[in-house]
Formats: structure tokens, sequence, C-alpha cells
């Protein structure tokens, strides 16, 4: 159950960004709510959540793409019609985004 918390009743997904690309994402962790009190089913968002962060941070490592890019292809990957999250998911995505001005 790796990058699983509770926070309250639910659970949320919170993961360390590497040093090395903290400058690209601006901050250190990503901390995403993941809609559900079910373990279960915060682990296998959880799971996926973390293949996408693993994709992004390979990205970023391997090529000159910013965190900006990364990070809006990750939502975009996520609003995909085959890929079914929570709003809370998707909105902190979108919050991301925001702020860095996708």
């Amino acid at each position: 159950m790796k990058y699983i918390f509770k926070h309250g009743s639910q659970y949320i997904y919170q993961r360390s960004v590497p040093k090395d690309l903290r400058p690209h994402f601006g901050k250190s962790k990503i901390s995403i709510p993941l809609g559900t009190r079910n373990l279960a089913e915060a682990s296998k968002l959880a799971a996926v959540l973390a293949d996408r962060d693993t994709q992004s941070f390979q990205t970023l490592r391997n090529g000159n793409v910013s965190g900006a890019s990364a990070l809006a292809e990750i939502r975009d990957l996520y609003s995909a019609d085959n890929w079914v999250f929570p709003e809370p998911v998707l909105t902190a995505f979108n919050n991301q985004a925001s702020t860095l001005g996708i």
C-alpha cells in the first residue's frame, strides 16, 4: 500500500517528488485526495497514479519537458474517456495545472 495515507475518513495519494525534479514541479510532494473510504479502491487508484508519476518522472529525466508539460500530459491521460477517477482526483490535477499556468 505504497503512497496511501488516511486523512480523516478518506484516503489520499501522497508521493515525494524526486529532488532533481522539484524545480520542474515547484513542490516537494504530490498529494491527491482519492475520494474514497475504501482501502481496496484507494490502493487501485494509488497504483495507477504511482505508475503515471513514475512515467512522468522518467519523461522529465530523459528529455527537456517542463513540469507544466508533464502535468498537462498526465491530466490529459486521466481525463481520457477510458479512465474514470473520482472528482477529487481530477480536481487536484486541474488545481495543480492552474498553479502552473496550464
